[in-house]
């Protein structure tokens, strides 16, 4: 039995397309929902907005997860792919260096966006792996430094699907 479905709507933001039917702009949004244990869809778990650029990638992704009762906001994470910048090739829109800068926020009982809860660096290589991460952790105030941690990936060896099969990270 799947743990998540995730729900498309193309129309929302709405993404736009050309006549090729590619990716021209726009917005989607991701709904991601817990199953239950008998199949049926549970509680939302979270909400995902994608911003594209006219040539199809991203240019950020804001994700607002839930607490279990799938309606008080836990987190938001805004991954920011033009901060760093990514880059990406011009065929097949697919990573090819750069760093991707994303900041998670704690959520205020509101609903509102609360305090910085990280702060993160991830630096890619030509291919698109991940060859560092640098991040920052704060205390609930957002300000206060409790823990710098980079994390290194170049002894990783990665298979064709850009997922680590060998070697080791530091």
């Amino acid at each position: 039995t799947p743990d998540k479905r995730t729900i498309a709507d193309f129309e929302a933001g709405p993404v736009q397309f050309n006549e090729k039917n590619e990716i021209v702009g726009g917005k989607l949004l991701q709904t991601t929902y817990r199953m239950n244990a008998n199949g049926t869809q549970g509680t939302k778990e979270s909400i995902t907005e994608t911003e594209f650029s006219s040539k199809a990638n991203p240019k950020k992704t804001v994700t607002t997860t839930y607490k279990k009762d799938g309606i008080t906001p836990f987190e938001r994470t805004i991954a920011d792919f033009e901060a760093g910048p990514v880059l990406f090739d011009l065929d097949e829109n697919n990573i090819v260096g750069g760093t991707l800068i994303q900041t998670t926020y704690r959520m205020n009982a509101n609903g509102t966006q609360g305090t910085k809860k990280s702060y993160t660096e991830i630096d890619f290589d030509g291919k698109g792996n991940v060859i560092e991460t640098r991040t920052t952790d704060y205390g609930v105030d957002g300000a206060t430094t409790k823990r710098y941690t980079v994390t290194d990936f170049r002894q990783a060896a990665y298979n064709e699907e850009g997922e680590i099969e060998s070697g080791y990270i530091t």
